[in-house]
């Protein structure tokens, strides 16, 4: 049930409904005094967690996260083997399942389900995006990533009624501050909402791609490459990652009767990939469907990957707790990592 407060908030939030209802100037210009009257009035102790319902996807979990199948590779492999660690890894291993990495845990973004296939002479969507590989092996997932219309236009109507995202960890536990905006967005003050959501996931999809280029020593043209053969899929998937395991991204939009659900809106955010990679990655005359290149950059990746897991072993002898240690794992490596290794390591302990 509804605490007192929140029913006398609402009761508040009805007075300035019915009065913006009476006077047009009134509904377009909102009272700044009435605003601060009632932020003073209702102190930001109230319990926001009971009024709110979360909508976000509630199997956020490594085992539907981490599967094989991230992509074909093109016909050719390298054959770069690594006995001690391959053999540590798969003796301590169940069984291959686990070597799939279906195990729980809450770090990692749930996988997208993904059916059928674009042809690279289509656009995806309302937005417009070219595949650029004219390979088989370039032209599937994860160098696309299907997005359903009907929830994209959800998606784009949830923004419309959303006043609220969370930024940075711990951004859920602002109370004073959600409420706040709640009220500010009914009176009419916020209004570009999507364009600051939309800046937000833009300027993490850049960072976490600089992130990578640090973590394996590429810039410039050759970082475009490899974000290029990353895809668009994995790093989308490294970006909802990041969001449930910083706990950011999500958004709260009101609902009628004055409700409040918290939500991702993921196909939103599979557009924003498309249109970032679009933008700052598909102009560049790049070796799309070089193989030397791609052989180049998975021997590179995977000597990062077991000079990686060599570190970990050495300082991790033994385990209480299967579950720990496969968490731990993940942190060793870097969740921002977790799909790049998993692009380009055919066999990897996630």
């Amino acid at each position: 049930m509804p605490s007192d407060d929140f029913e006398e908030l609402l009761a508040d939030i009805d007075d300035i409904e019915k009065s913006n209802g009476e006077d047009s100037d009134k509904k377009n210009n909102f009272h700044a005094d009435k605003l601060d009257n009632l932020e003073k009035k209702h102190d930001s102790n109230f319990n926001l967690e009971e009024e709110i319902e979360d909508e976000s996807d509630k199997n956020s979990g490594l085992e539907k996260a981490i599967k094989e199948g991230e992509g074909d590779l093109p016909p050719t492999s390298l054959d770069l083997s690594h006995p001690d660690v391959l053999e540590d890894d798969l003796n301590n291993s169940a069984d291959k399942q686990e070597q799939k990495g279906e195990f729980d845990t809450q770090n990692i973004a749930p996988e997208i389900s993904l059916k059928g296939e674009i042809s690279p002479e289509k656009t995806i969507a309302t937005i417009k995006f070219t595949v650029k590989g004219s390979r088989k092996w370039n032209t599937g997932e994860p160098y696309i990533i299907p997005i359903i219309e009907e929830k994209l236009q959800k998606d784009y109507d949830d923004i419309k009624s959303s006043f609220y995202f969370l930024r940075e960890p711990g951004d859920e536990e602002k109370r004073g501050e959600i409420k706040k905006s709640m009220i500010r967005f009914i009176g009419g003050a916020i209004k570009d909402f999507q364009d600051q959501y939309n800046e937000f996931i833009v300027k993490l999809i850049s960072t976490l791609t600089q992130e990578i280029g640090k973590t394996f020593n590429y810039k410039d043209e050759q970082l475009n490459l490899l974000i290029y053969h990353i895809g668009v899929l994995n790093l989308y998937n490294t970006l909802t990652s990041k969001l449930h395991n910083d706990r950011i991204g999500s958004c709260l939009k009101l609902l009628t009767g004055n409700r409040v659900a918290k939500y991702i809106p993921s196909e939103f955010i599979k557009e924003r990939v498309l249109n970032w990679y679009e933008n700052n990655i598909n102009i560049f005359n790049l070796p799309f469907d070089g193989i030397y290149e791609f052989e180049e950059m998975k021997k590179n990746i995977l000597k990062y990957y077991y000079s990686t897991m060599d570190e970990f072993n050495k300082k991790h002898k033994s385990w209480d707790n299967e579950k720990n240690k496969k968490s731990e794992i993940i942190q060793w490596f870097g969740i921002t990592n977790v799909y790049v290794y998993k692009r380009f390591v055919e066999r990897t302990i996630f």
